[in-house]
């Protein structure tokens, strides 16, 4: 550990100090988002909130996934060769393919919402919104972070639209004493669409006319199975994260819906340095498989996964003695009742530091079949604890439904750890720096 700072460049240590500054103003401005809904919803209307939002995240990585993780890729590669029509190509089919496949998520999401879930149409047509704006911001943030500008291209998902959101919200609730479901989404939609307007030039600048690009059709079916490809274990991720969510708005109520939304968006705090670390050490760890450097890629492993468990155990331990208490003076008192299940979802969190950057070693070595099969094998444990609760119980609970998110992310973990030690020969878990040589 007294070497880490050998193992990592100039250039490595100030991406991460600026990537952690976009990731952290996003998390607090993200955090301060859910405090002014909580505050002016409640407990149901702040689970239809978030049960739309979670229906809007998840059709926009069907729609974005894959394309927004290869656009990125190819677009590096195409620039770094000086291949403008290919990035133009590329752009153009990005863009095309994900509204494409957003437009058809946002008719299923209609007749899904007016069928099953709420028929007021400002809720419904605002969801729709949210999904088209928010797979065409992925796209525009990928494409500029291959272009080069990689922190103008994190900043505008991550930093950007929460901010502009908090604004646009806090100010409407302000001027108007409250605010209601459907005027929530349709604000929250409005900052990603301002978001994307904010990119929009330097999308531009990379595009050539259209009827010089048509040397490229014949790469489309290429682009078309690599997205497919790359973005299965996005959109594992995503299911995982946003379908208990959407189950729990399903089978149970609105209140309960309400009170996992709150736990998840507590979780933001503990959670802060694994999405931080996970985020920004891809390049290194690529950089070291590139010069064979394992053994260096072993201590910093070994080093970033006690900062993980040690910060994340933290934030926990002060959730688990001061959370009911921090939930009803930050979110008010009827979010205490979410207590419980905040406390077992801190205990998935603390599970998930245990693993390391176990997730961003495989994908340096591009075994990213693992990836893909630990968060399927994941999702398929939160489906099928569900489907047994939903036979044994008349109401599906928040606490239960936590208890499925910790039941898949120790399933997630284990697998993850066996395959890093198994193919890469490295052990990624805390349990490498405390048993070290």
């Amino acid at each position: 550990m007294q070497k880490l700072h050998k193992l990592i460049s100039k250039n490595s240590i100030n991406l991460f100090s600026k990537s952690s500054l976009i990731h952290i103003v996003g998390i607090v401005t993200g955090f301060l988002v859910g405090v002014v809904l909580a505050r002016s919803l409640g407990v149901s209307g702040y689970g239809l909130y978030g049960s739309c939002v979670a229906i809007a995240s998840l059709a926009a990585t069907i729609s974005a996934g894959g394309i927004q993780l290869h656009a990125t890729r190819e677009i590096a590669f195409k620039l770094a060769r000086n291949n403008f029509f290919s990035v133009s190509g590329i752009i153009i089919w990005s863009i095309k393919n994900s509204l494409l496949l957003a437009s058809i998520s946002a008719f299923a999401i209609t007749l899904y919402m007016s069928f099953f879930l709420e028929k007021d149409i400002t809720v419904v047509m605002s969801t729709v919104l949210l999904t088209l704006s928010m797979s065409l911001l992925w796209i525009f943030a990928a494409i500029i972070r291959g272009s080069g500008s990689v922190y103008f291209g994190q900043s505008l998902d991550a930093a950007v639209r929460p901010t502009l959101q908090v604004l646009l919200i806090s100010c409407y609730v302000i001027l108007f004493n409250g605010t209601d479901v459907g005027i929530a989404l349709f604000l929250s939609a409005l900052a990603v669409i301002l978001s994307i307007i904010l990119g929009i030039r330097n999308v531009r600048k990379l595009l050539i006319p259209k009827n010089e690009l048509s040397h490229v059709n014949n790469e489309k079916k290429v682009w078309r199975k690599d997205s497919i490809t790359m973005g299965l274990s996005t959109i594992f991720r995503s299911a995982e994260s946003n379908l208990p969510l959407i189950l729990i708005g399903i089978m149970a109520t609105m209140e309960e819906a309400g009170l996992f939304r709150i736990s998840t968006a507590v979780m933001l705090i503990p959670s802060l340095s694994i999405n931080i670390i996970t985020i920004v050490v891809p390049a290194m760890i690529a950089s070291m498989f590139a010069k064979n450097q394992l053994n260096d890629l072993r201590k910093f492993s070994s080093s970033c996964s006690l900062i993980m468990f040690i910060s994340t155990f933290f934030f926990v331990l002060i959730l688990f003695i001061f959370g009911e208490f921090l939930l009803s003076f930050i979110f008010g008192k009827p979010f205490a009742a979410a207590s419980n299940t905040v406390n077992i979802l801190s205990l998935s969190v603390l599970i998930w530091s245990i693993q390391g950057i176990s997730t961003s070693i495989l994908h340096g070595a591009k075994v990213n079949i693992e990836v893909t099969k630990a968060m399927g094998v994941s999702l398929m444990s939160i489906i099928i604890f569900i489907f047994i609760l939903s036979i044994s119980v008349e109401v599906i609970s928040s606490e239960a439904m936590a208890l499925a998110v910790l039941l898949a992310t120790l399933i997630r973990t284990i697998m993850l750890i066996h395959a890093t030690k198994k193919i890469i020969g490295i052990d990624p878990s805390i349990l490498s720096f405390m048993f070290k040589k």
